[in-house]
């Protein structure tokens, strides 16, 4: 029931109108209209008009928050003020059910089981069921409801170096009655996920990798979180890997390669030399864009240079060889004549990058 003041200089009292206030999207809050499942009842009482709004047969559909507005002689709706929104608790089963007392989940489906109605309960984003909980909500023999239990559950992840390009995820998970480490599923796993983790990790960006491995400790999947998240894995979903219905292979491995530039070069040092006369060389380049290795084709000889701090070393040899996505680089230098190695002894491969033209510069220094 609200109420809303009547003056009597108005030609007609108020009109008054319901609402239920929606909660599962932005749109605009419910209008209920007058019918046999919601029927209102408007009777003046002195000054005031009241209202009654029932509702008939009523069920968990109808559990929410309502609120009645006031629409005067002018063309305008006045909220009632002063009022706090009517909480609808559902009663005339077994038991009273109150959705106030069903923490971090909704009820998402009900249904009669032996005579008996069974409500069917979801747990919210970033909430497991506890151990022994099950998803059920009931009435039990003695009238009193049973309310399953949600609890809050942490995802931390760990980046594991599997090889130059993409790193092995593992997750540990822990709630009040779960806990669990190893590694986790690629089914779910996408860019978005994969982006949230380099980022705790200190990267810009990310990109879901599937790896072969020789583990098998999978202990998550289905790693699902929301488009709007960007940070963090707080309100994200997942199934433990118990719990799930299909299997994962050893080449279902999520893993992740992360990055901060669109474009990136990564070099390996594979054999090194500082002979008498001469610097040997031996080394791998695989460049990145966005995250993905792309081909060599347009590097040669040309696009290489060895420099010493002090001068820029002649180049005896130098031979670029591709194979798949990775170039491999093999130059040989003299030393200057009278060259008395610093210590360290340092020098500096530099490379026009194969799509931006930029120097890229990789360091080595002999021991």
């Amino acid at each position: 029931t609200c109420m809303a003041s009547s003056p009597k200089k108005l030609e007609h009292p108020p009109t008054m109108t319901w609402f239920k206030k929606n909660t599962a999207s932005e749109d605009k809050d419910i209008f209920l209209e007058d019918g046999e499942h919601f029927i209102t009842n408007n009777k003046l009482d002195g000054t005031w008009l009241v209202s009654t709004l029932t509702i008939a047969e009523a069920d968990q559909n109808d559990i929410g928050e309502y609120y009645c507005k006031a629409q005067y002689d002018k063309p305008a709706y006045i909220e009632i003020s002063g009022e706090d929104l009517i909480t609808l608790s559902i009663t005339g089963f077994e038991c009273d059910i109150s959705q106030k007392e069903i923490e971090n989940a909704k009820i998402v489906d009900k249904s009669m089981d032996g005579g008996k109605l069974t409500f069917t309960v979801k747990c919210n984003p970033g909430y497991w069921f506890s151990k022994g909980s099950g998803n059920l909500l009931y009435c039990d023999d003695d009238g009193s409801p049973v309310y399953p239990e949600c609890e809050r559950v942490i995802i931390k992840t760990n980046m594991v170096e599997h090889n130059n390009d993409s790193n092995l995820l593992e997750v540990t998970y822990t709630s009040k009655s779960w806990n669990g480490t190893g590694t986790l599923c690629d089914d779910g796993w996408d860019n978005r996920e994969a982006e949230i983790v380099c980022k705790q990790n200190g990267y810009k960006h990310g990109k879901a990798v599937s790896l072969t491995t020789d583990r098998e400790d999978f202990v998550l999947t289905e790693l699902d979180c929301p488009c709007d998240e960007k940070e963090n894995l707080e309100h994200c979903l997942a199934t433990r890997y118990e719990e799930n219905e299909l299997s994962c292979l050893p080449g279902e491995t999520a893993g992740v390669r992360c990055y901060n530039e669109s474009v990136e070069t990564i070099a390996t040092f594979l054999k090194t030399r500082s002979a008498r006369k001469k610097y040997k060389l031996y080394l791998k380049i695989k460049v990145h864009k966005f995250g993905e290795p792309i081909g060599h084709t347009q590097l040669d000889s040309s696009s290489f240079a060895l420099k010493y701090p002090s001068a820029e070393l002649q180049t005896a040899k130098l031979s670029v060889k591709v194979k798949g996505d990775a170039a491999f680089i093999k130059i040989v230098a003299r030393k200057p004549k009278g060259h008395k190695p610093s210590k360290p002894d340092c020098l500096t491969v530099e490379m026009k990058g194969p799509l931006d033209g930029k120097a890229y510069e990789f360091g080595h220094c002999f021991t």
